[in-house]
């Protein structure tokens, strides 16, 4: 991988000019699985946190109202298409951040969505809260993963899901990767064979990253990864 001052230097990003720059949507800009978790609370009377996000199985899915993980994989769906949901802020300093970075580059979505219905909500939240930023929104899929939609393309990208960061990083795409929930700091979630180095810089919120507070660390494979991203959890 090419070093830092030959690509991008993260800690200087509202400098950046003429690049393509990605974020993923949910639980990077949005608090989505937040507003899932105080809804179902509030509407099943269950006792829900994160780490019943990062836990979920077919066996676990009674506690969430479910018989099964598809069936609440499929109310989870439900909920991001929801008025409700769409109309919630962006996270705290995200629109001021973005808004610069869009003055002098090519600023792209690259998320998950399952179908043209969530697809379309996705179009309208980027709209809304990120009016004339973001020129264009990819769909990420099992088949399609995040790699090989910014392979080439983008020289940097923002995520919070640890899969999600390998898979990107590890086509020599500089990854911003957000410490907001449980699943952000287990690398053993998964993610394609890495043979490279890859370079993440790791950030608590925007407002952080904006001012040049983040962690920056060049890993050489998945488990140096981990290891960082266990010393960020407990000083971050």
């Amino acid at each position: 991988m090419k070093s830092l001052e030959n690509r991008v230097d993260l800690t200087k990003m509202l400098t950046v000019r003429d690049q393509v720059i990605s974020t993923d949507g949910d639980e990077t800009l949005f608090m989505t699985a937040l507003y899932q978790i105080r809804k179902l609370n509030r509407e099943r009377r269950v006792h829900l946190g994160l780490h019943d996000f990062y836990e979920l199985d077919n066996r676990t899915a009674r506690k969430w109202g479910r018989s099964n993980k598809a069936e609440v994989i499929d109310d989870l769906q439900q909920m991001i298409n929801e008025q409700e949901y769409l109309d919630m802020p962006p996270m705290p300093g995200s629109v001021e951040y973005f808004r610069a970075l869009a003055e002098h580059n090519t600023l792209i979505v690259t998320t998950g969505r399952p179908d043209d219905k969530t697809k379309e909500a996705t179009r309208y939240q980027f709209d809304k809260h990120f009016p004339g930023m973001f020129s264009e929104i990819n769909h990420s899929s099992l088949e399609r993963p995040k790699g090989v939609i910014l392979a080439g393309r983008a020289a940097v990208h923002h995520e919070d899901h640890t899969g999600h960061t390998i898979s990107v990083a590890g086509v020599d795409v500089q990854v911003v990767h957000m410490f907001h929930f449980p699943w952000s700091q287990d690398w053993r979630m998964g993610g394609p064979p890495v043979t490279g180095p890859m370079h993440v810089v790791h950030a608590c919120d925007f407002r952080a990253l904006a001012r040049g507070d983040v962690h920056d660390y060049a890993a050489r494979n998945v488990r140096d990864l981990h290891d960082i991203g266990s010393r960020f959890s407990r000083t971050g």
